[in-house]
């Protein structure tokens, strides 16, 4: 679950063909598969969520209705639409007598919004009740980012090595390598948590986080071999991307770091997808915002 890829939806070409589920089983398997749509950059969850709230209306069910606004709710503040905070505000309310599992990820919606601690400590104690791992997951990493406790990260670790969830929902990037190092500050040693601020795509954060793995003697020799290797990487990475910032092409670049221009453009591409840039220049505006 670390890997930025694309992945094909099989679930919404089923349900636009002639023989198609029924309403009832198209809305079972949006709701199945939502969690895992924020983790594209296209309109898919916008989409499924207003599709399952149009089935949740037309068959009348309100905890179908809430559970499909929370989608929905959850796609417009993940787009920064503007109405959304008075969307957020009308669905929390709704929710307040649901049962936990219907009013996690509003509370959390809530928490993510207004970037308040007690919030997503309320939507991990419910999700925890409800059985729901994926909003526990991200509601300890943002606990983690905000204030570094050590239950909270002790139990973050234990979640990610568990579950193996590197790419969290509805959890920038950022956050993700904030609670990484979070949960190192608390003494939590793991390669999961090595993995959480690799895919994290912040290389600066990577580098010192991987470095105090190096230095302490209480990491695993196992945690410390697979830091030892990320640090090389990254640090290449760096180091390869600086040199095409100030106007190196591949192969001086190459022949300043005795690597071949084929190993400098796997680099510079490996960069690129981690700072999200469409070009090495961007990249090199990114690093260096990302640095500072």
């Amino acid at each position: 679950m670390g890997d930025r890829t694309s992945f094909d939806l099989a679930v919404p070409k089923r349900i636009r063909e002639r023989t198609g589920p029924s309403p009832i089983g198209s809305w079972e398997m949006l709701l199945y598969i939502m969690p895992l749509l924020p983790l594209r950059n296209d309109d898919s969850l916008a989409w499924s969520a207003r599709l399952a709230g149009y089935i949740a209306s037309r068959i009348a069910s309100p905890r179908w209705q809430l559970q499909a606004d929370s989608w929905r709710v959850a796609s417009e503040l993940r787009s920064e639409i503007p109405n959304s905070r008075t969307e957020l505000a009308g669905l929390v309310a709704r929710a307040r007598r649901a049962t936990p599992g219907l009013k996690a990820l509003p509370v959390y919606l809530q928490g993510l919004h207004q970037r308040r601690y007690e919030s997503f400590e309320e939507a991990e104690r419910l999700a925890r009740r409800s059985g729901n791992v994926w909003l526990q997951i991200s509601a300890l990493t943002w606990m983690t980012a905000l204030d570094p406790k050590v239950r909270p990260a002790k139990r973050l670790r234990q979640l990610l090595e568990i579950t193996g969830w590197r790419r969290l929902v509805l959890v920038p990037s950022e956050t993700a390598a904030d609670a990484a190092l979070g949960m190192t500050s608390m003494g939590e040693r793991s390669e999961a948590v090595l993995e959480l601020a690799l895919t994290a795509d912040r290389p600066n954060v990577t580098t010192e986080l991987v470095a105090k793995y190096i230095d302490d003697p209480m990491t695993p020799a196992k945690t410390r071999l697979s830091a030892v290797n990320a640090l090389g990487r990254v640090e290449r990475e760096i180091e390869v991307l600086s040199l095409a910032a100030d106007g190196l092409t591949n192969k001086q670049i190459g022949e300043k770091l005795f690597l071949s221009p084929h190993t400098i453009a796997r680099h510079v591409a490996n960069a690129r997808a981690k700072l999200g840039a469409s070009n090495r220049a961007e990249a090199a505006v990114l690093l260096h915002r990302t640095a500072s």
